[in-house]
């Protein structure tokens, strides 16, 4: 098994464009914690095909994680110890807001085996900063990654938003170089997006503010890929950029349709049926009151939401390979998903390669192919649109 995903819903506040679940509301916040070391257990004794295979990667997501206690957190990875074996090596990750970290807090982190911490800047604007209603200011984000730089962690990561309303191409290029003072060995760049049920879907919806158009989110996103790439942070994939070694190993799990395992409310696993054939994705209710029940089985049911055939599953690592820098190899689509690519198709990818967006597809013996579908820098500006043309 590649990893094991924790979910943690609590946060401070609610974030205008966050449409993870989570909870403001701190009511059964004591109980959490022990309830989810008896989901934890509740799995090892009920399902022990689940804990056969080795954990790569541990992830706390969120919410807000850091907002647990050192303790806490460590009580969770011994859980898991206790029922899986952890690589030697193992990944562990926990998110983090910049209000949260400090030199003592990480030490302490350090030592209850936290490998990664992946830290949510955003941005160092102020007005942007309240308009995106986060809970921390410019100056604890700049403390905070000083904090993070020297505290020997083996990785860590930030993430920025860019596309924002009204930002301009210097306003995110004071962003990038206050960013890359510290160094940091990972960043996850991402393109602002408008999804429902945020406050920014209503702001939105009401003509409060207007969202930058594709041609302006496209100049932001060279301007970010340029801006690393020159600091020695290569894209790997679309929103993603690191030094060589500092890859997030678990999300490379999720893009390679690896088993993963999940806990906590709204949390989703993925996993392959035994005979290969196709696979699933369940989720756990997100609904704080649910998983707190003293049932377990009323709190941790997981609800079956897809169920891939290995051509839809096939499909899907297209698209995702596609958003990689690695791409996705024909042979892999044939051997692993029994998918070929079609004359369509194969014209299509030609077409994308004349134009620049892909590169040439080099095959060598008969139809089934060697070769790897990968798009060129300037083909990953528009990853997604390349990808569902190509798949249709």
């Amino acid at each position: 098994m590649s990893g094991i995903y924790i979910h943690i819903p609590f946060c401070r506040q609610a974030c205008t464009y966050c449409d993870f679940y989570f909870e403001t509301s701190l009511k059964h916040r004591d109980g959490f914690v022990p309830q989810m070391l008896r989901e934890i257990a509740h799995t090892q004794t009920h399902f022990p095909a689940l804990t056969a295979e080795p954990v790569r990667t541990l992830y706390f997501g969120g919410g807000t994680p850091s907002r647990l206690t050192t303790d806490e957190i460590a009580a969770l990875i011994a859980r898991i110890r206790a029922g899986w074996t952890l690589e030697p090596g193992a990944e562990i990750t926990l998110e983090m807001n910049p209000d949260d970290v400090h030199p003592g807090r990480l030490s302490e982190l350090k030592e209850a085996g936290i490998t990664r911490v992946s830290m949510g800047v955003q941005t160092f604007d102020e007005n942007r900063l309240r308009f995106m209603n986060r809970a921390h200011t410019r100056d604890e984000a700049l403390r905070a990654l000083e904090a993070l730089a020297g505290a020997g962690l083996p990785g860590w990561t930030a993430d920025l938003i860019y596309g924002n309303p009204g930002q301009s191409l210097e306003a995110l290029s004071e962003d990038l170089r206050l960013l890359l003072q510290f160094n940091p060995p990972h960043v996850s760049a991402y393109s602002l997006t408008v999804e429902e049920n945020t406050k920014l879907y209503r702001m939105v919806k009401k003509q409060l503010v207007q969202p930058p158009d594709d041609d302006e989110v496209a100049a932001q996103m060279q301007l970010v890929t340029d801006t690393f790439a020159e600091a020695g942070l290569i894209r790997y994939e679309v929103s993603n950029y690191a030094r060589p070694g500092h890859e997030s190993r678990h999300n490379g799990a999720y893009w390679r349709h690896e088993n993963y395992l999940s806990f906590g409310p709204g949390s989703h696993g993925f996993w392959w049926q035994a005979d290969g054939k196709g696979a699933k994705r369940t989720q756990l209710a997100a609904r704080l009151k649910t998983y707190m029940d003293p049932d377990p089985g009323i709190a941790f049911h997981r609800v079956l939401t897809d169920a891939y055939t290995l051509h839809e599953l096939g499909e899907e690592r297209l698209l995702l390979g596609l958003r990689t820098r690695r791409g996705v190899s024909l042979e892999e689509l044939r051997t692993r998903y029994k998918y070929e690519l079609s004359p369509k198709q194969r014209e299509t990818a030609a077409r994308f390669a004349a134009e620049g967006l892909m590169e040439p597809l080099t095959e060598t013996g008969t139809n089934t192919g060697t070769g790897t579908l990968r798009l060129t820098q300037k083909g990953l500006l528009f990853a997604n649109s390349i990808g569902f043309e190509l798949a249709e």
